[in-house]
């Protein structure tokens, strides 16, 4: 028989081996020329290495792909050297498998870069120690490699899936079935992780499945951030309109409990539906996340409710505070516009008589249907509002009573409605048997009196109380020095109106005499009609010139009786006058003078 066959055994992959000439001319040595000169030195050096059985006719071209890049000489060539060295740079930077490239796909040895020289640094020192390789070593090796590279391309996919899911965050929009949604990326990229890692040591793969859970949990707990931000703020701008409108209400109060229970209610069943993943162990993390989430969420509502009813209690209380004011001031004001003695006694009850329609009204704030607040938050909210309403008394009375100027009015108000009005209330008139003097004296001290009652307040209310003296000595006198002047006018206005009552009740002499000559009623009429009062104005003067040029007896025959009416007149005017100075002497009033003439005018007229 012949020889034995000797069988080649094809290598599983090939090296790359990058040769770098430095100082190389084209000219003298073209690169050709180089490379098949180094090619053959290389065979020769391989030809001459023992190798292991199987190996014995390989060539190094079997195992190895030799490159050979010449660079020229720096100093004689220096723009050629900078070109190739920047060729030879970018040739480093080409993507894998880029035909100008340097990396390509069929030289990786299922090592990664970080993992690259503890890989070779141990290989190295196995051969060198001239000892086999540890193959389960390498094994493992290999699996670290593998298992990170099918746990990267598994994340590289879920990552793409999310990213394209976190598109609608980018335009405010939420993740329909965001969860679930969620839930199924993990469970694919887990699924193709463990089918393709399965083949490796199961502790290096469980490792880097767990590394993959890692990289999945921080990028999807981003994505719900975005999803639950959304929701959050969605809530919160629901639940901002709702307060506007629960505030805009006449009574806010009325039923808040029941209105805020159902709006925190919907809140978590929205947050509920658009973040909560499903139940599952793979998904443990995640959910332990929502669940954070949500319990902040919870505890921002409470907040949100919280504040709500604050304003809502703010707005109660400031109803409350109108209402008190609406029911105390226009009764203050008129227990103080009287000033009487117990003014402080009145002004009290006025207030406590207001603060008692004002804590029932309040009853139904506090109460089940309304704030729905303990007996200890009760009492407080009470007291704070009694409070208030005390506050706002002191600020009453203080634009009423607890200034110069409305003191000042105050006094002349109490002034006034003595010194002008009678005991009856009545308007006061001056007559001339009225003592103006006695009246004034008596006016000044009823005021003077209630300036000193106004200027020391009294004010009680619960366990709240107020007694001070609003005014100081100096602010006192300036009141007092102007109430003297103001209401020393008064007297003197008072004296004229009485003394113009008395000029007015005289009657002229002349209206006597117009009576006698015409009778009352003609008389009347005459003086009620002003042609005929200044026809008789002319006709009298005439009258009287003829009289005294005694020119009558030339008048014609035909006004004869004119003139000797003229003589009675004249007879009867001296019996008028001493008529006249009987009454007089009688009755000194103007009215029984006139009276007295009216009838024996009348009654010679009548015999005439």
């Amino acid at each position: 028989g012949g020889g034995a066959v000797k069988q080649k055994i094809k290598p599983l992959y090939k090296t790359k081996l990058l040769f770098v000439l430095r100082d190389q001319i084209e000219r003298s040595d073209p690169m050709d020329h180089l490379s098949e000169r180094l090619n053959g030195e290389l065979s020769k050096i391989w030809a001459s290495i023992a190798k292991p059985p199987g190996y014995e006719e390989s060539s190094i071209h079997d195992f190895f792909d030799l490159a050979f890049f010449g660079i020229p000489h720096k100093v004689l060539m220096e723009d050629e050297f900078r070109t190739k060295c920047a060729e030879l740079r970018d040739a480093f930077g080409l993507p894998i498998n880029d035909p100008s490239g340097i990396f390509q796909s069929e030289y990786r040895r299922g090592v990664s870069g970080d993992g690259f020289a503890t890989y070779a640094e141990n290989v190295w020192a196995v051969v060198h120690s001239n000892k086999e390789l540890d193959i389960p070593s390498q094994m493992k090796m290999l699996a670290n490699v593998r298992c990170e590279e099918i746990s990267g391309g598994a994340f590289e996919i879920a990552s793409a899936d999310i990213e394209k899911l976190n598109e609608s965050h980018a335009e405010d929009k939420l993740i329909e079935d965001f969860g679930k949604s969620m839930a199924r990326i993990y469970e694919t990229t887990l699924t193709q992780y463990s089918e393709e890692a399965s083949r490796y040591d199961a502790e290096i793969s469980k490792a880097k499945e767990l590394n993959l859970r890692q990289h999945l949990d921080v990028a999807m707990g981003k994505s719900f951030g975005g999803q639950s931000i959304l929701v959050v703020n969605a809530a919160k701008s629901s639940f901002d309109i709702e307060s506007k409108e629960i505030l805009l209400l006449d009574s806010p109060w009325v039923g808040i409990d029941k209105k805020l229970a159902s709006v925190m209610k919907d809140a978590h069943e929205v947050f509920s539906a658009q973040c909560k993943f499903p139940q599952s162990e793979n998904l443990s993390s995640l959910n332990a996340l929502y669940d954070a989430e949500e319990k902040k969420f919870r505890t921002y509502l409470e907040e949100k409710v919280n504040d709500l009813k604050a304003k809502v209690a703010s707005v109660a209380l400031e109803k409350g505070e109108d209402m008190f004011v609406g029911l105390m001031a226009k009764p203050l004001a008129g227990v103080i516009d009287k000033g009487k003695e117990d003014v402080w006694t009145r002004t009290n009850t006025v207030v406590e008589t207001a603060w008692g329609e004002v804590s029932r009204e309040q009853q139904a704030v506090i109460g089940s249907d309304g704030l729905s607040l303990d007996e200890k938050s009760a009492a407080q909210y009470l007291s704070a509002l009694q409070q208030k309403c005390f506050t706002l008394t002191k600020k009453e009375l203080q634009s009423v009573v607890g200034t110069k100027d409305a003191m000042f009015l105050r006094i002349m108000d109490a002034f006034d409605s003595h010194f002008r009005h009678d005991d009856k209330g009545g308007a006061r008139i001056w007559k001339s048997h009225v003592k103006i003097g006695a009246i004034y004296d008596e006016s000044k001290t009823l005021a003077e009196a209630t300036l000193d009652r106004l200027a020391t307040p009294t004010l009680t209310l619960g366990p709240h109380k107020y007694s001070a003296t609003v005014l100081s000595p100096d602010e006192r006198e300036f009141v007092l020095e102007r109430f003297r002047a103001q209401s020393i006018s008064r007297y003197d206005e008072a004296k004229r109106v009485q003394d113009a009552m008395s000029e007015r009740t005289k009657i002229p002499w002349w209206i006597y005499l117009v009576i006698v000559v015409f009778g009352f009623n003609e008389g009347v009429y005459v003086m009620k009609n002003p042609v005929l009062l200044m026809l008789l104005l002319i006709v009298l003067p005439v009258a009287y010139v003829f009289y005294a040029i005694d020119s009558w007896p030339v008048v014609p025959e035909q006004l004869q009786p004119v003139v000797e009416f003229k003589q009675l007149v004249v007879g009867k005017v001296s019996e008028l006058k001493e008529i006249v100075k009987t009454t007089l002497n009688d009755d000194p009033t103007p009215q029984g003078a006139a009276g007295a003439g009216a009838e024996s005018a009348t009654s010679a007229v009548s015999s005439s």
